[in-house]
């Protein structure tokens, strides 16, 4: 019976009452995970989106491979074909596709070192 009238008579504190009540430590705590949080999820996202712009630009350069006609009635001449043009290309794709590689082998480690 005495905890229903203790209940009855302290009133109700909200989130907000709460909030205001928090130490130091608690607040610096919450503060803590929630930071925490979202370099983790920056991080996360950003290695997904490196692997998947891998996969493009190898699918890319893949692609600058093909050299079949559009349709079985054409040919590709010799005379249609530069092989500077080929190169300076291929070379670009490698490019871009090594600074991916080393960006996500970076991202990867450092997220290991921050968030294991």
């Amino acid at each position: 019976m005495a905890e229903l009238q203790e209940a009855v008579e302290q009133p109700k504190v909200g989130s907000f009452v709460e909030s205001l009540r928090r130490n130091g430590k608690q607040i610096r705590e919450d503060r803590a995970i929630s930071l925490g949080e979202d370099a983790e999820t920056a991080y996360r996202r950003s290695i997904e989106d490196l692997k998947f712009a891998i996969k493009k630009v190898a699918r890319k350069r893949d692609l600058a491979l093909d050299m079949s006609p559009d349709n079985t009635y054409s040919i590709i001449s010799g005379r249609d074909f530069n092989g500077t043009d080929f190169y300076n290309n291929d070379l670009n794709i490698g490019l871009e596709l090594r600074e991916l590689e080393i960006r996500l082998e970076i991202a990867e480690k450092r997220y290991q070192q921050l968030f294991g």
